[in-house]
């Protein structure tokens, strides 16, 4: 893995296996592993539809770290 870039949106752009891939820092608080996962997924859905919008990585993965 490269890193690429650093900001804010997304927090790091690396490079994996050749792909570039768009990495987001977040840290979850939850009371189990059932709202992890609710969260998790929030989480993703809300940075696929902001950069959905904006034009950003449109075919590139995302993840949550």
């Amino acid at each position: 893995m490269t890193i690429l870039s650093s900001g804010e949106a997304p927090d790091r752009v690396a490079l994996i296996d050749g792909i570039e891939t768009r990495l987001e820092l977040t840290s979850v608080k939850a009371d189990g592993a059932e709202q992890i996962i609710e969260e998790l997924l929030r989480i993703a859905s809300q940075k696929h539809e902001s950069y959905e919008r904006r034009g950003i990585f449109r075919s590139r993965p995302i993840m949550l770290l």
